[in-house]
């Protein structure tokens, strides 16, 4: 005997559930992260609080204005439905500085330079790079994180140079130049600490470079003035630093007199010896990496010395006492 009994599988109601950023102004990115304990296919039904409505699965919108909306996510298998509120609050405030640069890298082998720029925009809506890159999908926050791949080819003698200029590279972030698989073949250089590498190697035909913007930092705000600021040559001027640090401490000072002379002390003193107008300068660096410079044009004037020659006439020169003599100044 065959006996065949029906049994109802009770239909569980799905989970709704969202989370959601604010990264750049009034638009918000909202990703849907609903689930249903049975695994059925779920349709959602989005009202974003402003009169806006939709049935996508993930949500990029733009609000009309500054302020806190109440949004409604409707997720249902079907049969069964559940909701989730949640207050999503944007702002019109104008975003913080963020990371917007390049850097330069210079190759060289056999009678081949080739100079490769590399660019980091607050803006890049590259891909996810899973293992890489610190945001998820759908929307990754600026600024990103990328790498990069170089490939190399070599010439007759096998001999690759690479240089790079690394000032101020730690104020923008984290620079890791490794061989392909991440640095296990023995490439792994810190490229804010070093600035070359010499490959002899054919087998390294492809470098990776991993930049990761850091948050930005102020950098300083260069000032000085200068006392006197005209005169007779030679004309000794006193230089005052007046600049003001951001996030790091000013651990730098590159003066420029305009005349050839040139200091590395705070508050430099320098001597004209010569006539003429000059336009003095100073570049600060601070801790950080972070520069800036302040240039004063037509700064200081210096004047040639005017040589006094003293000479008088009188008259009459000769005569019988009494004698009335008028004088002449003739300097």
């Amino acid at each position: 005997m065959n006996v065949t009994i029906a049994v109802d599988v009770p239909n569980n109601p799905p989970d709704a559930n969202f989370s959601w950023t604010n990264d750049v102004g009034l638009h918000v990115f909202i990703t849907n992260e609903s689930t249903d304990p049975d695994g059925d296919l779920m349709t959602y039904s989005w009202d974003l609080g402003d009169g806006s409505q939709s049935n996508d699965t993930h949500i990029s919108h733009t609000y009309p204005s500054a302020g806190t909306y109440v949004v409604t996510l409707t997720a249902t298998d079907g049969e069964l439905s559940d909701t989730e509120t949640q207050d999503v609050t944007v702002s019109d405030e104008e975003p913080g500085e963020m990371p917007d640069f390049s850097v330069t890298i210079n190759t060289a082998g056999g009678t081949s330079n080739y100079p490769l720029i590399i660019g980091v925009s607050p803006d890049a809506t590259d891909g996810y790079d899973a293992g890489i890159d610190q945001y998820a999908p759908p929307a990754p926050p600026p600024p990103a994180f990328d790498v990069f791949n170089i490939q190399l080819a070599y010439p007759e003698d096998n001999l690759i140079y690479i240089s790079w200029d690394n000032n101020g590279w730690g104020a923008l972030g984290d620079f890791q130049l490794t061989d392909a698989f991440d640095g296990a073949l023995g490439i792994d250089i810190d490229m804010t600490e070093e600035n070359s590498l010499t490959l002899d190697n054919p087998a390294f035909n492809t470098l990776k470079l991993i930049m990761t913007p850091s948050t930005p930092v102020a950098g300083p705000d260069t000032d000085f003035s200068g006392s006197p600021t005209e005169g007779y040559s030679p004309l000794a001027v006193s230089f005052t630093d007046m600049s003001t640090q951001g996030d790091g401490a000013i651990n730098s000072w590159s003066w420029d007199f305009g005349d050839s002379g040139t200091s590395s002390d705070q508050n430099p003193s320098h001597t004209y010896d010569t006539s003429g107008v000059y336009t003095v300068s100073l570049s600060v660096t601070d801790e950080n990496g972070a520069a800036d410079t302040e240039v004063k044009t037509d700064y200081i004037t210096v004047m040639e010395p005017v040589v006094l020659t003293a000479d008088f006439s009188g008259s009459p020169t000769v005569g019988m006492p009494p004698l009335d003599v008028s004088f002449s100044d003739l300097s």
